[in-house]
């Protein structure tokens, strides 16, 4: 149960600074994820309901699904984006043991784009891509990877995660957290560059594969670092 911390209180202390000393922290995340949960379970569920296929009369219906495969992979490729954010929230909020107003204003500006997913979603699904929907879906993955690399290291500078987290772990991990937001925020001026070229800018959407990509070369470049018996990287 998720009660207010228990700290002395100055003998002229206002209402104001004691709504502040009970409300503004708190040293149980459990209702910050519960509810995290649920928007991120809706976004996933909504994905869904933008999938139309017609199907003509006497057509077979397999091949009115492969017609309107795109459909199909805009689907498959937000519910992971959305599926990667929930683990690494999940993530987060392993080692996040304290939460204050700030950390909680955060999360929902993140949870305020996760439901904002399907929206993009149903361009890329309905519009033959052009610079202007790979903008507006690269920009919301890179957006929430932003937001999840600055609740992680707004969390940590604030104190709020536990001690297990040293230095030399928090930077590796903000840093992997930096490749989505990279290489989704790269594919947005390679877009109108293949656009500007004469070149379909749905091509700029195989960029995004370097997403993987960047992760395991943050991992082979990072990884190694040891860490002292305190926290330290070890040279």
């Amino acid at each position: 149960m998720d009660e207010p911390e228990d700290r002395a209180a100055p003998a002229d202390e206002t209402v104001a600074h004691k709504q502040r000393r009970l409300f503004a922290r708190g040293r149980d995340t459990g209702r910050i994820e519960y509810f995290s949960d649920a928007v991120i379970a809706i976004a996933m569920t909504l994905l869904v309901l933008d999938i139309h296929v017609e199907v003509k009369a006497g057509e077979n219906v397999f091949e009115a699904v492969g017609r309107d495969w795109e459909q199909f992979f805009a689907y498959a490729l937000s519910f992971l984006v959305i599926g990667i954010n929930w683990m690494f929230h999940h993530r987060r909020f392993r080692v996040i043991v304290r939460y204050d107003t700030t950390l909680v204003w955060l999360n929902l500006v993140f949870l305020l784009f996760i439901a904002l997913v399907p929206f993009p979603t149903s361009l890329l699904a309905d519009r033959a891509p052009n610079p202007q929907v790979i903008t507006l879906y690269a920009g919301m993955v890179a957006i929430l990877g932003l937001l999840g690399a600055a609740t992680w290291s707004y969390a940590y500078r604030a104190g709020l995660m536990s001690e297990t987290i040293d230095r030399p772990l928090f930077l590796y991990i903000l840093g992997n957290n930096l490749v989505s937001p990279l290489v989704f925020g790269l594919s947005i001026p390679l877009a109108y560059v293949l656009q500007a070229l004469d070149v379909d800018p749905a091509w700029a959407m195989w960029f995004w594969l370097f997403n993987s990509l960047g992760g395991i070369a943050w991992t082979r470049l990072r990884g190694d670092t040891r860490v002292g018996p305190r926290g330290a990287a070890v040279d």
